[in-house]
């Protein structure tokens, strides 16, 4: 596709302003085969053509991050111009809206769409492999790929999903050969089948049980008797023992026993029989005195007995009650509905014959109605349309349409399906309405599922999901176990939540002085007053924390297990703050000393100091090492703390542009004063993860035009939502030309 023209004052303003500069400070470093952080600003010829490198050098330029300290610097009023002039590069907003690939559910929105959809208690979706992650998100519709594995995992949960949702026409009635069985001890019987224990020992197998209800187990069994007493067996139910019997029956004689036991949600029941009381005296005088042994024929589980209490998964699916002798009507009309709502879109004529066609199959096997719908669900859940977001192309840019803007509403807000509201909006076109799309915006933020921000955004954005890997030595920090380490998690999804909820400023992910703490945490805060595992809200007045940078969890996700890092703590801030990365570390870049002469006795501030003067590290670290320094009064677990290997801890910084600062409390008040860069960072991280795509030069126009109104909305995060969802880029589609690069 190509660039959106560019007016020609713009150009020129670019050409008179921006380029001398940019030759005189930029190109001696950046130019050339081997340009500083891959950047080339000598082969620009067409500004339009790297809109997107040009924004992100004014960011640079305005932030003093460049030119870097030790470089000949600009004068303000160069500083100034040049920023002006980079700015005057970019294309217009809404030139391209861009186009989403393909995007499969990742394993959460699989788990939560089924939950919506079908309504069962099961998570396939955990024994799905790892969904592959792109640009910091696991929604990327690049990197969503469809191995043969996540294939036959798909297939196998449709099957028990149906399975489970949908209920029997008829009572379980099921019998297994006891031979049939695995046991702990014990051998088959013979061609007769059974199984036969020598010696105590137990049988069993898995019953799936889809029904709430009162159900009945039998067992046929028999005894080698010996001894003062007759065998003693016993049954047990998912390993815990129901009932034990005595079998006073002989060969020949079996006797059958009988005891009910309750289901109150559906899935697999083990059933197993044991032997109890072995006996053996090999030298009794009578031979039939010897040996007492147990025979099981065989285990048989019905039900539910009595009046049948059907799974609200099923009655959601089937509102139409058929039969064998009305089939077709009432098939279409079930899977027709039930298909609509998977497809999230109004089924096709031929996609419902099509399902209904299947299911005879079904009926001509004398099958029952639900089984037949059983295997239309089944069809359905591992179709194409069910598994895949898929939105049509057409040859020229499009507005989506109603389904579809409302699907993208709901996997953004919710990570599941759209809910009736949603799919009614969609059906009546009135999703077009910007009135009507912030209502649902405002609606959706205050549900319950708008936890899935905090679960699923929150917890990429600020690569949190880290913390499931965490090792902090136990050595040297004992009180991290696997409890803090979800504490930890939950302080900061509830401290996100809340700001969502309460529609606070986006800024308080910065600087607020309050936060939600359990007990541990607290202890482990050094805050007084907060008893129990219970998590409540905690004002952070009269401490040095504040922001979720000072977030156990934070701390612990970029800190090294043994010592922290102020590599990877100012690196945290500046991609996932300031939306500044450092480029990645050229080769050749020696590693920080963690053993020998080279460590002993240093702090590491001062081993990062002697790592500084390679030159090859130098350019890089004096941008992420001062950010770190501020974090050093914090330990590798979230501590506060005022020594390193023995000395007072010097957390003071000063930046490449020259500012000093100290402590974690002048550290936020810096990052304070970079908002617009901090806005417009998280406006890119929401968009991307909205989206389910990278950024692109389109992007740049509309996410600045975001990031500079929601600064005269009291950086509202519901005005962030809605300004994303508002935009081209979320209500269009790009046609079939090529995408702009960035």
């Amino acid at each position: 596709m190509a660039y959106a023209p560019q007016a020609p004052e713009r150009r020129s303003r670019f050409d008179a302003d921006a380029a001398p500069l940019l030759k005189k400070y930029c190109v001696p470093c950046h130019s050339g085969k081997s340009p500083a952080g891959g950047v080339a600003f000598d082969a620009i010829r067409d500004p339009r053509a790297h809109a997107s490198l040009l924004t992100r050098a004014a960011r640079n330029v305005s932030s003093g991050t460049m030119p870097p300290s030790g470089a000949k610097q600009l004068t303000p009023a160069e500083r100034k111009t040049l920023i002006a002039g980079l700015e005057s590069a970019p294309a217009t907003p809404g030139s391209d809206p861009g186009r989403v690939t393909l995007r499969r559910l990742n394993r959460t929105e699989y788990n939560n769409t089924i939950r919506d959809l079908v309504g069962v208690s099961f998570r396939p979706g955990d024994d799905f492999p790892s969904d592959d992650v792109g640009y910091g998100f696991d929604s990327i519709g690049d990197v969503l790929s469809l191995s043969p594995l996540l294939m036959e995992k798909y297939l196998d949960a449709a099957e028990k999903i149906a399975q489970l949702a949908i209920a029997s026409a008829k009572p379980l009635l099921v019998r297994v050969d006891a031979g049939e069985m695995p046991d702990t001890q014990g051998n088959r019987a013979g061609d007769s089948g059974g199984r036969w224990f020598t010696s105590n020992g137990s049988t069993g197998a898995a019953f799936d049980i889809r029904e709430v209800g009162n159900y009945r187990i039998k067992v046929q069994a028999w005894g080698q008797q010996a001894g003062p007493d007759p065998c003693r067996m016993a049954v047990a139910v998912d390993g815990k023992v129901i009932e034990t019997f005595t079998v006073a029956a002989t060969e020949g004689h079996p006797t059958v026993v009988e005891l009910p036991f309750r289901v109150d949600g559906p899935g697999r029941r083990r059933i197993s029989v044991g032997f109890t009381n072995d006996y053996y005296m090999p030298n009794a005088a009578d031979p039939k005195q010897r040996d007492r042994n147990l025979a099981v024929d065989w285990v048989e589980i019905e039900g539910p007995i009595g009046p049948r209490t059907l799974p609200p998964s099923h009655t959601r699916i089937i509102t139409t009650p058929g039969s064998r002798d009305q089939w077709a009507g009432p098939m279409a009309e079930v899977l027709g509905k039930f298909a609509s709502r998977a497809f999230r879109r109004p089924a096709t004529r031929a996609e419902i014959d099509g399902l209904v066609a299947l299911t005879e199959k079904v009926k001509a096997r004398q099958g029952t109605f639900e089984e037949g719908v059983r295997l239309g669900v089944t069809a359905v859940l591992a179709s194409p349309s069910f598994l895949f977001r898929a939105e049509p192309t057409d040859a020229k840019t499009r507005e989506l349409n109603g389904y579809e803007i409302a699907t993208r509403l709901s996997y953004f807000l919710w990570s599941t399906m759209p809910d009736d509201r949603l799919f009614a909006l969609a059906k009546s076109g009135k999703l077009a309405d910007p009135k009507a799309l912030d209502a649902e915006v405002d609606r959706m933020l205050r549900d319950p599922k708008a936890s899935a921000l905090a679960e699923n955004f929150a917890m990429q954005w600020l690569e949190l999901r880290k913390l499931t890997t965490a090792t902090p030595d136990p050595t040297l920090f004992p009180e991290f176990d696997d409890r803090l380490r979800i504490d930890m998690a939950e302080e900061t999804q509830r401290f996100f939540g809340a700001v969502v909820a309460e529609d606070r400023s986006v800024l308080e992910f910065l600087d607020a002085d309050w936060t939600f703490l359990n007990e541990p945490l607290a202890q482990l805060y050094g805050i007084p007053g907060v008893a129990g595992r219970e998590f409540r809200r905690v004002t952070l007045s009269g401490t040095v924390r504040g922001g979720i940078l000072t977030h156990a969890s934070v701390l612990t996700v970029t800190s090294n297990p043994n010592r922290t890092s102020p590599v990877k703590r100012g690196k945290w801030v500046l991609e996932n703050l300031l939306g500044a990365p450092p480029p990645p570390p050229p080769p050749g870049a020696g590693t920080l000393a963690e053993a020998g002469d080279a460590v002993r006795g240093k702090t590491v501030r001062e081993r990062l100091e002697q790592h500084r003067k390679d030159p090859n590290c130098a350019s890089c670290h004096a941008r992420m090492d001062p950010i770190g320094f501020g974090l050093e009064s914090f330990d590798p677990i979230g501590r506060r703390r005022t020594q390193d290997e023995g000395e007072p801890i010097d957390d003071t910084g000063v930046l490449a542009d020259g500012t000093k600062f100290q402590g974690p409390e002048a550290l936020r008040k810096v990052l304070m004063g970079r908002k617009p860069e901090f806005v417009r960072c998280l406006t890119e991280k929401l968009m991307t993860y909205a989206l389910g795509r990278g950024p692109s030069a389109g992007d740049d126009p509309t996410i600045d035009k975001i990031a500079t109104a929601l600064a005269k909305q009291n950086y509202r995060f519901s005005f962030l939502v809605k300004s994303i969802v508002r935009s081209d880029a979320f209500l269009k589609r790009r046609g079939d030309g090529g995408p702009t690069k960035r």
